[in-house]
């Protein structure tokens, strides 16, 4: 008899226990915070935010690309939001980025071209304002940017389109990529042999993609230590055989497979993944070599074996993807 009483009594505790937890959660006692979510305490506003147009800057002269925003932000009242609620997914707080605008602006670079502003209050119950995003990584494809105590709490931009002009903010730079200067990303670039020295082809030559074991593939970090990479099983991998003949110098910043049907991109992987014995030559200043770029494809109904697709490079000082010939 004593043991039943007890495993009632037990039984009763844990209910109890268990409701009271549940209460605690649904209240915000006790909360768990979202992957990447800013750090940030803000009681939850009645403000949309949305995103009304952006654009992508990359500039050889500025170590880092970045957004320029334009925001709206809609209230049943006069508005009132702080840009510190505003942080990035490489948490980058947005009202703390003072170090990066003087990057900028000490570029000859004018941020008041497009009205970037810090100010996000209005006596009306919407305003628009331009907001500038830092991004640390340069070889992201994507960055989010959550705003906390507003519902849906994440923006999303992509890298790869579409991009800012330095004219857009008061400069203008001539671009020197040698040859390969062009602002149509349709269009294919062929061999120009121009130049005193006729032995030099000045041009880039990629065999078509190859699938190898993605056991093959390593990363090399900051300590120049060598790491195997775990990738999904379902992963493929493919290299694409890279060979450049130019009398100056030409870097690939960027480069993807464009699968022609679906119009999907496959992005290559950046210069710190390596092929054993061979050269990764994303972002590698080249005038003669070769070396490969390193795609993975888990998407299983992608597969450059058996369906067409296009290999599309951006070169440094470009902000258009130009398309090149497999040989």
């Amino acid at each position: 008899m004593k043991i039943k009483q007890l495993v009632r009594v037990l039984l009763s505790l844990i209910v109890s226990i268990s409701v009271l937890f549940f209460i605690l959660i649904k209240t915000n006692f006790i909360h768990f915070p979202k992957e990447h979510a800013p750090q940030i305490d803000e009681p939850l506003s009645t403000i949309v935010v949305s995103v009304k147009d952006y654009k992508v800057y990359n500039f050889k002269d500025v170590p880092f690309r970045f957004i320029l925003a334009n925001i709206n932000l809609v209230n049943n009242k006069p508005i009132e939001f702080e840009l510190s609620r505003f942080m990035t997914s490489e948490q980058v707080r947005l009202d703390k980025i003072d170090n990066y605008k003087s990057e900028i602006s000490a570029k000859g670079y004018d941020l008041s071209k497009q009205n970037v502003t810090n100010i996000l209050t209005s006596s009306e119950n919407s305003v628009s304002a331009t907001i500038l995003i830092p991004i640390k990584n340069n070889h992201l494809n994507e960055i989010s940017v959550y705003v906390a105590g507003v519902e849906p709490s994440q923006l999303i931009f992509n890298l790869n389109w579409p991009y800012g002009k330095s004219s857009d903010l008061g400069k203008d730079v001539v671009l020197s990529s040698p040859v390969l200067e062009n602002n149509d990303p349709d269009e294919v670039i062929e061999t120009d042999v121009s130049g005193p020295d006729q032995t030099i082809s000045n041009t880039i030559t990629l065999s078509a993609a190859m699938e190898i074991d993605p056991s093959l593939i390593s990363i090399v970090d900051e300590k120049k230590e060598v790491h195997r990479v775990n990738f999904k099983l379902t992963s493929r991998a493919y290299v694409v055989n890279v060979n450049v003949d130019y009398v100056n110098e030409v870097v690939m910043s960027a480069a993807r497979l464009n699968f022609e049907k679906t119009q999907e991109l496959v992005f290559a992987l950046g210069p710190e993944y390596a092929i054993d014995g061979k050269r990764n030559v994303l972002m590698r200043p080249m005038t003669q070599g070769d070396g490969y770029l390193i795609f993975i494809v888990d998407d299983s109904n992608l597969n450059p074996l058996n369906q067409p697709y296009k290999i599309e490079v951006r070169m440094n000082n470009q902000v258009s993807w130009i398309e090149l010939l497999i040989k």
